[in-house]
């Protein structure tokens, strides 16, 4: 009698057991997003270069996984959008060319891409990089001698360069007023 008041707890005991030996794969069932990383550093670079980074991209589940945008949200960051959507069978995967633009940079930078894919569990992930942006070498610092002061001056790199010889600022005030008086006396 006593085995009696017991089969009823060993069933669910048995059945929740069962139950649970299931779940990881019926948790596995279907599309699933995996990457080679999640987050990158890109290192040290000059501004005015490009700077490139493979992302792959795999399906790790047992059904066909639709990539179906990855979007930099801003234009420094390049991949090419038009590969989308594109879909991944189970086990294969995609390489995601990057390409980040320095420019208009300076010191440490981090940005992200949106994947949004058909994963039940993950439909929209976001990835980050960082990198660190050096000032330009390929920039020219000048330097005008004034009578107090000095003034630096910085010109990006191909720009024609104004040679480094002292200016008075006498003459560039006289200069100034002969362009006024020029200009006064064409408008009569």
């Amino acid at each position: 009698m006593h085995m009696t008041k017991l089969m009823p707890f060993a069933l669910l005991l048995s059945l929740l057991i069962l139950v649970a030996a299931a779940l990881p794969a019926a948790m596995a069932a279907g599309p699933r997003i995996s990457f080679n990383q999640e987050t990158w550093d890109l290192g040290t670079h000059p501004q005015e270069t490009q700077v490139y980074h493979d992302l792959v991209i795999s399906n790790t589940g047992t059904a066909d996984l639709n990539l179906t945008d990855v979007n930099p949200p801003c234009g420094c960051t390049i991949v090419d959008r038009a590969q989308y959507p594109l879909v991944l069978k189970p086990g294969q995967s995609h390489t995601v060319n990057v390409s980040f633009n320095t420019n208009n940079y300076d010191g440490n930078v981090t940005k992200v891409i949106y994947i949004t894919s058909n994963d039940t569990s993950r439909p929209e992930v976001m990835l980050s990089f960082y990198t660190n942006v050096a000032p330009s070498t390929g920039s020219t610092t000048f330097t005008i001698p004034a009578t107090d002061t000095t003034t630096s001056f910085k010109t990006p790199t191909g720009s024609p360069t104004p040679t480094q010889s002292p200016v008075s600022w006498a003459g560039v005030v006289v200069a100034l007023a002969a362009s006024a008086l020029l200009l006064a006396s064409r408008r009569r």
